[in-house]
């Protein structure tokens, strides 16, 4: 088994990739788990496998945390507005390293009407580093995490109206669990190799399915109120959040509205060695965490 490193492996998708290699019955010392502060990665280290620092801004330290490893997956970082480099860095390092295959996580594939958005833009220009590196490649195109999606909707159940400016925009979010169960099939199976994934749901969904399948595993009344941008503004604002807080909220349905998450592929039903989580799991799932009772399934 060759050796693997994962970046940020005490984030959200790191910690569930490394689970998931281990599920599948990678040897811990197999494993190297790179993250900016060693001390918050102990029980990986408990678990055998090798933590090392590895800041994105340190090309030196990445380059250390990537020595002797076959397969890298690189987490996108969550600094905003300094990713292209930061990703640099690690491509480089990976380079100069000797790494034989790298996997990127990027943003789903946005069509004709491409957003200019910066979320965009650094994951575009990260993709050309790692496909001009020349380093075997594999580009996880991820769409958003069908949780994030989901969380106004579980949110909106205290009032009973889900408002939001989307309409009827379609979507590909899927679980975090399933993106993850795909980068770690990456990294352990052959024929990945110089290849693209668009990872999203089957199939596309909307607000108004989420709230309907929110209500009935909940088992209360929830409604669909699909307004303007501005009338969300207001309404977020009339229930006490701060102008800014309500704008910048409004700012993250843009791609929504636009349909720039609307794209569905096959590509991660035909990754995981089992069924995608269904919508109808992941609330159910969000719900027992906010420890909102729900009926028997």
């Amino acid at each position: 088994m060759p050796r693997i490193t994962v970046t940020g492996a005490t984030g959200h998708l790191g910690t569930l990739v490394i689970e998931e290699l281990l599920r599948r019955r990678v040897p811990p010392q197999d494993l190297r788990a790179t993250v900016r502060r060693v001390e918050k990665a102990a029980h990986w280290q408990e678990k055998g496998i090798d933590v090392r620092p590895g800041d994105f801004n340190d090309p030196d330290a990445l380059k250390h945390a990537f020595a002797g490893t076959e397969r890298l997956l690189v987490i996108s970082t969550d600094a905003v507005g300094q990713r292209i480099d930061q990703h640099r860095n690690a491509v480089m390092a990976a380079r100069e390293a000797g790494v034989k295959h790298i996997a990127y996580t990027s943003l789903v594939d946005q069509g004709a009407g491409e957003s200019d958005s910066i979320l965009a833009k650094e994951h575009r220009a990260t993709e050309v580093i790692v496909r001009e590196s020349g380093i075997p490649y594999t580009i996880l195109r991820n769409t958003f995490y069908a949780e994030y999606l989901l969380a106004p909707v579980v949110q909106a159940l205290d009032r009973g109206v889900c408002a939001s400016s989307v309409g009827d925009a379609k979507m590909g979010g899927a679980a975090r669990l399933d993106m993850a169960a795909a980068a770690a099939a990456v990294l352990i199976e052959p024929g990945h190799e110089n290849k693209i994934y668009e990872i999203t749901y089957p199939r596309a969904w909307d607000y108004r399915e989420a709230v309907e399948i929110v209500s009935r595993v909940s088992g209360r009344h929830l409604e669909y109120k699909p307004v303007s941008p501005e009338e969300l503004t207001q309404i977020l604002q009339g229930a006490g959040v701060p102008a800014e807080t309500a704008r910048m909220i409004v700012g993250m349905e843009a791609p929504l509205r636009a349909g720039h998450l609307s794209k569905v592929t096959p590509d991660l039903e035909r990754m995981l060695d089992r069924p995608v989580t269904s919508l109808e799991q992941i609330a159910r799932q969000m719900l027992a965490e906010t420890q909102v009772q729900t009926p028997e399934p």
